[in-house]
């Protein structure tokens, strides 16, 4: 639980906070989630690459 000022009631009360998952810019079916699941392992796999090391 959160504390927070609140405006609609206009005192400080406990919250709770939702989180959502952002919708999927791919569709539904099959392919699409194949191709969301391609693209987040290799964005991923990207990420993880080593970079430029710059030894003294």
């Amino acid at each position: 639980m959160n504390i927070r000022f609140c405006e609609k009631c206009e005192r400080e009360t406990e919250h709770t906070e939702a989180i959502k998952q952002k919708p999927s810019k791919y569709g539904k079916s099959k392919k699409e989630q194949f191709k969301a699941f391609l693209d987040g392992f290799f964005s991923g796999a990207a990420a993880s690459l080593p970079g430029e090391h710059h030894w003294s």
